[in-house]
């Protein structure tokens, strides 16, 4: 029996790589004949505008905005609405949303609930040992109410089910690139030895993404090589990041550039991908950077990463969040070609969007209808 009502909760329409691959779903779902409903807790974002045709927006009243303890009761605040929305499933579209499906799970104890797991569940020094042993109850008493959960690859998939305590845990691949995009790039060539190098990053300006290491790396670089750097996002650390670059003299050749509208054209102009995340559940901006024949060089931050750089020519990974390696890594990546369209289209295989969408759509499916087992908190 098709699950036809979907609720996908926000607490606002801030630009991230949560929002947008929840936005790709929902837009597929819609499609496919699906009725898909957002929740949310406050009317601004720069996402706003991108809100897929087809898909209804409800906002809380009075508004609920964001702030640092702001989670901790938006799911009770958002249950009269999801109530009156009756959906057949909620999907809760990372882990900075499970906070709310308890108070969901309270009100629509027969509604089932699908939470993505969008980064690590548990990260340094809590994921082994003693630490883990402190940290995962408290993970797990804050997921109470989610039935299911998806994760995007093999690895990040065996690791959430060390770490939740069950094997409720599917591995779904984000949808990161259209069906009728066709992967006509030209191969590049090796970037020549004294050529400038422009490299451009994305992603939130947060702490996450680490990107004083970036800069840092962009210091190592010009000591023997002409570089820049362009960073797409936003976020609450700009002035702080911006003073970084100033302090660094670095004004000259690191850019804030904000939030881009069009990604594609920005990533043709570039010669690499830098990725200085301290953890990562994808990042789609690889994917992203490959399907226009872009090579990265990132830190070890994802599992997904692990498992999708198959080709040297696609980037490097570095183990270790040194500046000076990571200059290296570029250096070294740049002297080689970019990866080749067919070994790309190949790669990109499952992230294709209908697919990926279709996937979520068949796990929905199987759980609507199914009562949850544990109708009081989820688990």
């Amino acid at each position: 029996m098709p699950a036809q009502r979907i609720l996908i909760p926000f607490h606002d329409f801030s630009a991230g790589g949560t929002e947008l691959i929840a936005f790709r779903l929902a837009n597929a779902w819609v499609e496919a004949g699906r009725t898909v409903s957002f929740l949310v807790g406050a009317d601004n974002g720069l996402m706003r505008e991108k809100v897929p045709d087809g898909v209804s927006v409800r906002i809380l009243s009075p508004e609920r905005p964001r702030s640092t303890f702001s989670r901790i009761h938006l799911g009770h605040h958002m249950v009269a609405d999801a109530v009156a929305l009756a959906p057949d499933v909620i999907f809760i579209p990372g882990n900075f949303h499970f906070g709310l499906a308890r108070a969901m799970k309270q009100a629509l104890p027969r509604t089932r609930i699908v939470a993505k797991i969008s980064n690590p569940l548990i990260g340094p020094p809590f994921d082994h040992g003693l630490g883990a042993r402190i940290a995962r109850p408290v993970l797990q008493g804050i997921t109470r109410g989610i039935d299911w959960f998806a994760a995007m690859s093999q690895g990040l998939t065996h690791e959430a089910r060390l770490q939740l305590g069950h094997d409720r845990v599917a591995t779904l691949y984000d949808p990161n690139i259209a069906d009728d995009v066709t992967l006509d790039f030209e191969q590049r060539p090796p970037l020549a030895p004294d050529a400038p190098i422009h490299l451009i990053g994305v992603g939130r300006l947060e702490p996450q993404k680490n990107w004083p290491l970036a800069f840092q790396t962009v210091a190592e670089i010009q000591k023997k090589r002409t570089a820049r750097l362009t960073i797409y996002g936003e976020g609450w650390q700009r002035a702080e990041l911006q003073k970084k670059i100033c302090d660094l003299g670095l004004n000259d050749s690191i850019t804030l550039a904000g939030f881009s509208k069009d990604l594609a054209h920005t990533m043709n102009d570039a010669d690499l991908m830098l990725i200085s995340s301290r953890y990562e559940g994808g990042p789609a901006v690889a994917v992203e950077a490959l399907a226009q024949g872009l090579p990265f060089v990132s830190t070890d931050c994802s599992h997904f990463l692990r498992e999708f750089t198959i080709d040297q020519t696609f980037g490097t990974l570095v183990k270790n969040a040194d500046p000076a390696i990571l200059a290296r890594a570029v250096l070294k990546q740049l002297s080689r070609s970019g990866p080749a369209p067919s070994t790309v289209a190949s790669a990109l295989a499952p992230v294709r969007i209908n697919g990926a969408a279709n996937a979520y759509l068949e796990l929905f499916d199987r759980q609507f209808g199914t009562h949850s087992s544990f109708p009081e908190t989820g688990r």
